[in-house]
């Protein structure tokens, strides 16, 4: 081969894969002991630019230079940016890079890399990588000496390795490492423009087809796009045609390695990023990132100096303004999935629910996604207020919270934000009534019991009102059904031998029932009163406060266990509620407020009421005297109805042992009427005989009977 320089240096020394045109002049430079690069240049008959660098040495001085230091031509053409004037990029091993992400002005290195081999990286040159990708270093550009600080540059070839004017070995410099998180996306990033074609192969196969199509250098530009939405605070120093270094390029670095994941993800991620910033700055009516994201859509086809970017934008900005077909607003979404407003909204900003970027003239705003929010609403099963389902049946809430802890009926899943407001499913709950119905027989004599008088004697704790009817529902006990259109529960008669001890009326002790809320109604239902009597007695027992409250259940049976009403007293003991509180005020029962007496004191001087634990059906005893009143009369008082019909009080015929059908015989004395029963008549007339007669012979009854019956010859 003809030569084309004036003179080629003595000793050929090999080019570095990934090494820089400028870095292998300088090194070979100084292993000629040549103190300037342009020396060298100059001698090989290269006309630089105006310029002392190799690297802006034109196509023509290229292969002047590569004659001079014996090399081949296409071997350092590979390695040269190919400088020219007017070019918009230059070129990094066979790769395109837009020129203004180059930088030849001074010379970056890596100390630890410096160490380990003294050459100069082509990807130093990149200004938008601030460090090196084999030590993971930010790049210096300082000389090390404190007493130098010089600003290396490309002028003397001192060498590669040392400061070109003090020549302090550059391997003494001091730097910091990237972060582990962020050394993935970068990776990306360096890898669509590095020397190795694998590496270029593997980066652009974790991109989108769309993205993947594009040169390297609108994808570089498209990710310094990106990294100001991520950090605003970017633009300036990626807007540079300096070399970022120190502080600043801690922050293009963090911005840039989340670009990668958004190339990735291209438009999803992006568009996720946009919608999770809105939402994370809902109440600044913003981005949260000084308006950056705004700015690159709002000047996306005015501002981008590269087509293939800009049409990228542009695409994406046309699917934003057609979001809303794909979208809900909140006050839809709310209506479509019966959620809570500010619930779901709350789940969208948290990322729970999917959003959708909308731009709404010049304004960007998130939607709720159609296809999230539809699924949502199809969790939903029909279902029913656990206040509606429990008043159909005819049982308090807590027994229905009972139903569903025993797995008769389901509860059916809440919307979100509807928090406390139990529902039930109305499909398991219909089945559940329709089993309960189908286990209950006709109304008739053989059951004379009311299902809710029974609850009413059982105080002190809970209503079993869920094992009730579970056992009716699974056949284990029998009941049957009063016809009209009551709730079930009202309507269900039990037989008169039914007996408390069984285990369908036993307190379910494995349910924790620590927690269950239970309204005034439900507690009243505890405590053995009507819902009308209780509300008279809710300062009394729970104190002042709001008219509609929720009482924790272990509260409520203290209170059932602490106090009685007469209610409970008049159903045990058979009497009218009014007889049944004349009887514990003249037993000397302690007394709470008017009607409401202490259950430890009633259930001690009434002894025939029972306890709880007893069968209050079975040889219930009847009612006594009070003690005090014992041997001498007792003053009541009676009404005379309009047909002049007289009713005996209940604790007066009980006393009597009076029943249906029985005789009573009144005696008008001066004094007034005396009312007896047969059985007192008769014994007042033996004493009467006994009392004149006395012990004489034959003046008794059975003498009496004996001489009729010698008379009438029987």
């Amino acid at each position: 081969m003809e030569s084309v320089a004036p003179w080629r240096v003595s000793r050929a020394m090999p080019i570095i894969e990934g090494e820089s045109l400028d870095g292998y002049v300088a090194r070979i430079a100084a292993a000629h002991h040549f103190p300037r690069m342009a020396e060298l240049t100059q001698l090989a008959g290269a006309e630089a630019t105006g310029r002392q660098h190799a690297s802006f040495c034109s196509k023509e001085g290229l292969d002047v230079l590569a004659d001079c230091l014996r090399v081949d031509p296409a071997q350092l053409h590979h390695h040269s940016p190919n400088w020219s004037l007017g070019a918009a990029a230059l070129n990094m091993f066979g790769v395109e890079v837009p020129r203004d992400l180059l930088h030849f002005a001074y010379r970056r290195y890596s100390p630890t890399s410096l160490a380990n081999s003294a050459h100069h990286r082509a990807l130093w040159n990149v200004r938008i990588f601030p460090f090196c990708e084999e030590s993971w270093e930010y790049l210096l550009d300082l000389c090390p000496n404190p007493s130098c600080n010089h600003r290396l540059e490309w002028r003397r070839t001192l060498g590669v390795d040392l400061c070109d004017l003090c020549g302090e070995p550059l391997v003494r410099g001091q730097t910091t490492c990237v972060p582990e998180e962020h050394r993935a996306g970068l990776e990306g990033l360096v890898g669509l423009i590095h020397p190795d074609p694998s590496r270029r192969k593997a980066s652009r196969a974790q991109l989108p087809r769309r993205l993947a199509g594009m040169e390297s250098a609108d994808l570089l530009e498209l990710a310094c796009a990106l990294a100001t939405v991520v950090d605003h605070r970017t633009a300036r120093p990626l807007g540079r045609q300096t070399a970022t270094l120190g502080e600043p390029a801690k922050l293009i670095v963090a911005a840039l390695a989340q670009t990668w994941p958004l190339l990735c993800g291209w438009p999803n991620a992006f568009e996720a990023l946009l919608a999770g910033r809105i939402n994370a700055h809902a109440k600044q009516r913003g981005d949260g990132n000084g308006g950056a994201s705004h700015r690159l859509l709002s000047r996306a086809r005015v501002s981008s100096p590269s087509p293939v970017p800009q049409a990228l934008l542009c695409d994406f900005i046309e699917e934003c303004r057609v979001a809303r077909n794909r979208g809900l607003t909140a006050h839809q979404a709310s209506q479509a999935s019966g959620a809570h407003l500010r619930t779901i909204v709350k789940m969208r900003r948290a990322g729970e629910l999917p959003s959708v970027l909308a731009l709404d003239g010049q304004r960007l705003h998130v939607l709720f996604d159609r296809e999230a929010i539809e699924q949502l609403a199809r969790q939903q099963t029909p279902s029913k207020r656990l206040v509606r389902a429990s008043a159909n049946l005819g049982i308090p809430g807590y027994a229905l919270r009972e139903l569903m802890w025993l797995g008769l009926i389901n509860e059916a899943p809440l919307p979100p934000g509807r928090k406390g407001k139990h529902t039930v499913d109305e499909a398991s709950l219909a089945q559940f009534t329709r089993r309960l119905c189908g286990n209950l027989g006709v109304s008739d004599r053989r059951f004379p019991v009311r299902l809710s008088d029974l609850m009413v004697q059982l105080g002190g704790r809970p209503k079993p009102w869920a094992a009730v009817l579970a056992a009716i529902a699974n056949g284990e006990l029998a009941a049957a059904l009063a016809p009209g259109q009551g709730p079930i529960a009202e309507r269900i008669r039990l037989p008169g031998n039914v007996d408390l001890k069984a285990p369908a009326f036993a307190l379910n002790s494995e349910m924790d029932w620590a927690d269950v809320p239970v309204s005034k109604r439900e507690c009243a239902d505890i405590l053995g009163l009507s819902p009308t009597n209780f509300s008279r007695y809710s300062d009394f027992l729970l104190g002042p406060g709001k008219p509609f409250r929720d009482i924790r259940m272990v509260d409520a049976v203290i209170l059932a266990k602490r106090f009685i009403g007469t209610t409970e007293i008049a159903k045990r003991l058979k009497l009218h509620h009014v007889a049944a509180l004349n009887l514990a005020m003249q037993r000397g029962v302690k007394f709470a407020d008017k009607g409401l007496f202490g259950r430890e004191s009633a259930q001690a001087r009434i002894p025939e009421m029972g306890r709880t634990e007893e069968s209050l059906i079975c040889g219930m005893k009847q009612a006594s005297l009070p003690l005090r009143n014992r041997g001498r009369e007792m003053d009541m008082r009676v009404k005379v109805a309009a047909d002049g019909r007289i009713r005996i009080p209940a604790l007066v015929y009980q006393q009597l042992g009076l029943k249906a059908g029985y005789t009573v015989y009144f005696e008008l004395t001066r004094h007034g009427a005396v009312l007896r029963t047969a059985a007192q008549t008769v014994a007042q007339a033996q004493a009467l005989a006994k009392l004149h007669t006395g012990d004489v012979e034959g003046s008794g009854v059975e003498d009496f009977l004996e001489r009729r019956r010698e008379d009438s010859g029987e």
